[in-house]
């Protein structure tokens, strides 16, 4: 279980990083170049939706990759042994990409 916690804690940061990085430099050039005006306490709700979202995100899925691994079903439609990694890495993100517009 140490360990599990260990690599949940670790793909939080490394899910973060990104955000952490990018964020003071998108809201500086949104200040320098605003389209609209926005307080930085305007702001927070949204930071605070994409600082938690891993957070979540992994608080879920654990314990429903625990649960899923217990009951063992297979999976309903298996590509990995006819498409190879190069064609189903982007087809993954464009179904990641259409979730993410869904979920709007």
């Amino acid at each position: 279980m140490h360990g599990l916690l260990l690599s949940t804690v670790q793909a939080l940061i490394l899910g973060m990083m990104p955000i952490v990085v990018l964020l003071p430099f998108i809201v500086a050039m949104e200040h320098m170049m605003p389209r609209t005006r926005y307080r930085l306490a305007d702001r927070f709700p949204g930071v605070l939706f994409i600082l938690t979202l891993p957070l979540v995100t992994i608080l879920v899925a654990v314990p429903l990759d625990a649960v899923w691994r217990a009951y063992g079903p297979r999976p309903i439609v298996d590509l990995s042994a006819a498409v190879s990694a190069v064609v189903l890495f982007p087809l993954l993100l464009l179904v990641r990409d259409f979730l993410n517009y869904w979920q709007h």
